[in-house]
This record gives structure tokens, C-alpha cells and sequence, in this order.
């Protein structure tokens, strides 16, 4: 995952690595203006949703030029449409390695030659891939993924979730801890940086 994500979340707790050096940040979420962290299927279930959710509402309020818009700060996402294709592609990382290694068919999260290393460039790459993508293209598979993780932690169980010794795959972290990654965090940093986005663009209308 991004390293940007630990600096983007407003709390960063406990750091675990698993066996190919991945970091699982374990993060709080804010939910009612309540510190939380997703401990269980069901609680899991409510921050994805509601980050999506709180996501697509400062999306939303953007103007028309907003959302197609550039950025004017420095940053490798520099649109709305780079953000959306971020976080689906990160989503669908996750859901080919997940589905693979519980159909019992061993498969790195990172497509190969990339490394927990040298994600940048992985970041870099799939960007340059979705170029011609559209805003509307994004969204839609942003939308298709979110929904694919939800009815996966929906047809789990806490414990195929959140035990750390279950899937020998999975290394020191749960399989809760990669959805929540691809999803929870994922979205706050999103929303953050959009948040920023239309600061600067309030500011200069």
C-alpha cells in the first residue's frame, strides 16, 4: 500500500509487516466523531460504507469543472478521475489476491516485478494505464469494487476476518486488515485530498 497513506490518516497506531514486507497500518476511524477501529464483519462493514459514502458526497458538491479539473499543488494523483482509478485499481489488487489464495491458488497481492518497495512506480503505472479512462469510467469501477469487497466481508465470519494465524497468506496481518486498508484508509486519504482540491478551488473563485 501507498507509504502516503500513514502520513494522510489523522491516526496512525500499531505497524505489523507481513512476509513480503507489506506494512498494515492500523488505523482509527472516525465515525460520529467517536474514535473507532474496525474490530469485527459488522463494524468493518459500517466504515467502509460510510467512508465511501462520506467520499461521494464531497465528490458530489464539487462543481462540474472541479471534478474534471487539475490539481494546483503538487501530487502523482493530479485529478478527481486519478483518485477514483486509485483506489479501484488498489481494490482490485486486493480482490485478485484475496479470491485467488481462498480458492487455494497462491497469488501475490503486487503483480510482479513490484514490491512493497517500489510501489511508486506500481502507482506510476497505473495512472499511465488510465490516461484515456473517464471520470464516469472511474467511478463505475470504483463502484463495482467497493461492492465485490462488500459481499466478500458479508460472507465472512469474524474470525476468517480478523484471526492473524488463519491464513498462512495473509502473514502477521487478517484478511480484515487488507479490506480495510483498500477501503477505510484508502478513502480517508482520498477524502482528504479532495477536501484540500476544493479548499484551493474555493479560494480562487
Amino acid at each position: 500500500m501507498p507509504r502516503r497513506i500513514a502520513t494522510a490518516l489523522a491516526i496512525l497506531q500499531n505497524e505489523a509487516e507481513n512476509e513480503d514486507g507489506m506494512k498494515i497500518w492500523r488505523t482509527q476511524t472516525i465515525r460520529g466523531g467517536m474514535l473507532m477501529q474496525p474490530h469485527s464483519r459488522e463494524t468493518l462493514l459500517i466504515a467502509a460504507r460510510e467512508h465511501y459514502d462520506r467520499l461521494w458526497q464531497l465528490i458530489t458538491a464539487l462543481p462540474d469543472h472541479g471534478r474534471s479539473g487539475t490539481f494546483h499543488f503538487t501530487n502523482p494523483e493530479t485529478s478527481v478521475k486519478d483518485v477514483l482509478v486509485h483506489l479501484g485499481a488498489w481494490q482490485q489488487l486486493y480482490l485478485n489476491w484475496s479470491q485467488a489464495n481462498l480458492s487455494d491458488q497462491p497469488a501475490r497481492f503486487l503483480p510482479r516485478p513490484y514490491t512493497w518497495h517500489t510501489t511508486d512506480q506500481l502507482n506510476a503505472k497505473i495512472l499511465a494505464d488510465h490516461r484515456a479512462t473517464t471520470f464516469q469510467e472511474a467511478a463505475d469501477a470504483l463502484d463495482q469494487t467497493q461492492t465485490k469487497i462488500i459481499r466478500q466481508v458479508e460472507a465472512a465470519i469474524d474470525e476468517e476476518l480478523f484471526s492473524r494465524t488463519l491464513y498462512p497468506w495473509t502473514g502477521h496481518a487478517s484478511l480484515g486488515d487488507y479490506a480495510r486498508i483498500v477501503t477505510v484508509a484508502n478513502y480517508d486519504w482520498a477524502f482528504k485530498l479532495l477536501r484540500h482540491y476544493r479548499h484551493a478551488q474555493l479560494q480562487t473563485t
